[in-house]
């Protein structure tokens, strides 16, 4: 398939290019990150490879801390640490018997690539001008570690 880019917060669902697949059982995916930033939102990534904007919260004894305003990205080189070629491989897919035609569904799980960032160190930063988490830091590595991971996406077929 064809490497492109898309925004996971858009709320639509995105139609990838058509592929060739071959018939037979299929139990497990691979997702291809891109040795560079390709498709419509490319230079929106600015040359990384994932981009990640948003709003860390946590609750403490005492109520929820400050929120942490943040600016993450990673390259290709950060993924390949943890997933040869950029390829994670052995992600789910829903067990099924291909004879023909149909669609594959891949289903992006964004909170997994977070599940290792500790967001306490950084300065909170605002909405307006989050905080960038620099190069190997432990929440830039931890981000990298988490879009190589196999549950972050899942893939299932439809006729």
């Amino acid at each position: 398939i064809t490497p492109t880019s898309y925004d996971l917060l858009s709320g639509d669902p995105v139609a990838l290019a058509d592929g060739q697949g071959v018939t037979g059982t299929y139990r497990s995916g691979r997702f291809v990150f891109p040795q560079s930033p390709t498709g419509p939102l490319a230079s929106a990534l600015d040359g990384h490879i994932a981009l990640a904007e948003g709003t860390a919260t946590r609750a403490s004894d005492g109520g929820v801390e400050p929120p942490i305003h943040f600016r993450i990205a990673a390259d290709y080189a950060d993924v390949t640490r943890s997933a040869a070629l950029g390829e994670v491989d052995g992600c789910d897919f829903a067990e099924t018997t291909v004879t023909g035609d149909g669609t594959v569904r891949l289903v992006i799980h964004p909170s997994v690539w977070f599940n290792l960032v500790d967001f306490g160190a950084l300065a909170p930063g605002s909405d307006p001008t989050p905080t960038d988490v620099a190069a190997g830091t432990q929440p830039y590595v931890a981000f990298a570690l988490g879009l190589a991971q196999l549950s972050a996406y899942t893939f299932s077929f439809a006729n």
